[in-house]
């Protein structure tokens, strides 16, 4: 992988350095030529790449093995330590995005590493009963969550205003290894909304910049509590994670989703007081009286 990220790197730096004039059609063929040949290369060997034998897959099959408690064999003489969910956390960071003219857009590295590990430590730690998957988001992995009936779904990924789709996600290409797939809020909704019954959902986390209307969409599909951010801001990397980190380790202490959204807030205001309120909590009208913000 980290041999075909110079090969990204060396067409890019080639491209960005490349003169604006040439004095002959012929030099300019030449150098187009050169770039389209170092571009086929690197799609080639991204198609070449399936999902279990690449070192972009087994980064991730091997940081995102989290402890996978089943609660029906959990044997517990306090209640209280007893939660019964099932809990998705699935992750996209392609680091190209192919856009519906076929052109590839870099996308900046995301710090899922030190997420996952985060996550890991919080769930592993909890002496609850939490089954807990896992994996890469594609529309594939989101559709098996939502048939597993999953009650809690955390999705980390970029997202927002990308190459002029304000209201979208990005999620992994199965088809091309390292490659993006772009899913806007009316792609979204016919997933969610696909086979017609109530979901199972009763939180979604959208760790993802302008995620408010995405948001929205999990709201309208019956979801009753949406973290995501502000749809007019742009949340750093490392705040995401500490305020995810906050949120997770409140809610798998007894805290209500109000509650840890709230504790996560003021741990993030600790840190960096302006990052604070780009988080917002969407309520579901079926479980409140209206959808709002908190």
């Amino acid at each position: 992988m980290s041999a075909l990220l110079d090969d990204i790197r060396g067409l890019l730096e080639g491209i960005c350095d490349s003169p604006c004039v040439l004095p002959s059609l012929n030099e300019y063929q030449v150098i187009l030529e050169e770039f389209q040949r170092q571009a086929s290369s690197i799609l080639a060997s991204l198609d070449q790449q399936s999902d279990t034998d690449t070192m972009r897959s087994e980064f991730l099959s091997d940081t995102m093995s989290l402890m996978s408690v089943d609660p029906s064999n959990a044997v517990a003489t306090d209640p209280s330590t007893v939660t019964h969910l099932d809990i998705a956390v699935l992750h996209a960071s392609p680091f190209l995005l192919r856009l519906p003219d076929h052109r590839l857009l870099p996308l900046p590295e995301l710090n899922i590493r030190h997420e996952q590990r985060c996550l890991h430590k919080i769930f592993s730690e909890s002496k609850r009963a939490l089954k807990t998957t896992l994996g890469v988001m594609t529309v594939d992995s989101l559709r098996e969550a939502l048939d597993r009936n999953v009650q809690v779904l955390h999705f980390s990924g970029h997202g927002g205003m990308i190459s002029g789709a304000s209201n979208a996600l990005v999620f992994e290409d199965p088809s091309a290894n390292g490659l993006g797939q772009l899913v806007d809020v009316n792609i979204l909704g016919s997933i969610l909304r696909a086979g017609c019954t109530a979901t199972c959902l009763k939180l979604v986390f959208v760790s993802s910049c302008h995620s408010r209307e995405v948001g929205k969409v999990f709201i309208n599909a019956g979801v009753e509590h949406v973290v995501c951010a502000r749809q007019e801001q742009r949340v750093l990397d490392d705040i995401s994670i500490l305020f995810a980190h906050a949120f997770y380790h409140a809610l798998v202490h007894g805290k209500t989703v109000p509650q840890a959204f709230e504790i996560a807030q003021a741990r993030v205001h600790a840190e960096n007081p302006a990052e604070s309120n780009k988080f917002i909590l969407l309520l579901s009208p079926k479980v409140h009286s209206e959808c709002k913000d908190i």
